[in-house]
């Protein structure tokens, strides 16, 4: 292949992937919303506060700046992911373990941008159901779609 049909490509998984974590990490989000009683939306209306304040809190452009905020942020995952399989193949190879290694690693900076925005509060449920989210909604999904698109012939 070329260097420019390898960078379409690695364009291409990177935002496929990033748009099948962004959606698979809402979608547990939301159900986990609908089963505390919140509103779907509820993610995407904190995730709005995290990066405008407490401004945001009941603004009609919270949820849309959720929304971007969680699917940019997703694809900006995705990107940094593909970056390291350029150097270390076995990401691509081994998208299980992967996975769950990036799952954990992105858990870990979101936690640490939660502290940094003071809106950390932490629970043992809380943090249990968030590293099982970012493991199996977030890292792994995005670790089987970009290793499925880049695989090697």
């Amino acid at each position: 292949m070329n260097r420019t049909l390898d960078r379409r490509d690695w364009i291409v998984a990177g935002v496929v992937a990033g748009i099948a974590a962004g959606i698979t990490v809402s979608a547990f989000a939301a159900f986990n919303d609908l089963q505390t009683g919140d509103s779907p939306l509820a993610t995407y209306a904190f995730v709005a506060t995290v990066f405008a304040g407490p401004q945001a809190q009941g603004a009609p452009w919270a949820v849309p700046l959720g929304i971007l905020a969680v699917f940019g942020a997703s694809i900006g995952w995705a990107f940094g992911y593909l970056t390291a399989a350029r150097r270390q193949r076995q990401l691509l190879r081994r998208p299980l373990l992967s996975g769950i290694g990036f799952g954990i690693i992105v858990w870990f900076v979101n936690l640490l941008v939660l502290v940094a925005a003071n809106r950390f509060a932490p629970t043992f449920f809380g943090l249990d159901r968030d590293l099982i989210a970012y493991i199996a909604f977030f890292g792994m999904p995005l670790a089987f779609v970009a290793s499925r698109l880049l695989r090697d012939p």
